[in-house]
């Protein structure tokens, strides 16, 4: 059986009986990559767009239910990052760990170009979700807003 849903967690306190955590929960099932023709691609090289379902929320362990996990908030649900550029913040989220604040890329022409990574609005192209990341000064702390 193929999964319905993958989940990172990107926060966690375990405090004894108030455990919460922050997931990122991503559905493979629900999203969509398309083929650079009519037919589905059958490698990376042949795709032309990826359409991600993906969210963002907050679960508390329900210890009167027994272990389980409870939903408590949903920060953030999109139901088709169409143009997705999920891998490129990822990409961002390396060159900031490495001390870095610049997106260094090279175009078509092999023209080289400077994207400042924190407070710059990355926009996807197309109806998907744009990114914007702000660091709080002397602190290692991030904000993403999308």
């Amino acid at each position: 059986m193929k999964k319905q849903k993958i989940d990172f967690i990107l926060e966690e306190d375990d405090y004894p009986g108030e455990e919460t955590r922050l997931l990122f929960r991503f559905y493979p099932r629900k999203s969509r990559c398309y083929g650079k023709c009519s037919k589905p691609p059958k490698s990376w090289d042949e795709v032309y767009e990826v359409d991600y379902v993906w969210s963002i929320f907050s679960q508390y362990k329900d210890e009167d239910e027994g272990p389980n996990w409870m939903m408590n908030a949903m920060y953030f649900e999109c139901l088709g990052d169409e143009n997705s550029i999920i891998g490129l913040i990822a990409e961002f989220c390396n060159i900031l760990a490495d001390g870095k604040e610049d997106y260094i890329w090279e175009d078509a022409d092999g023209k080289t170009h400077i994207t400042p990574i924190l407070d710059h609005e990355h926009i996807t192209f197309g109806d998907g979700v744009n990114w914007v990341i702000h660091k709080y000064r002397k602190t290692d702390y991030y904000e993403f807003s999308l």
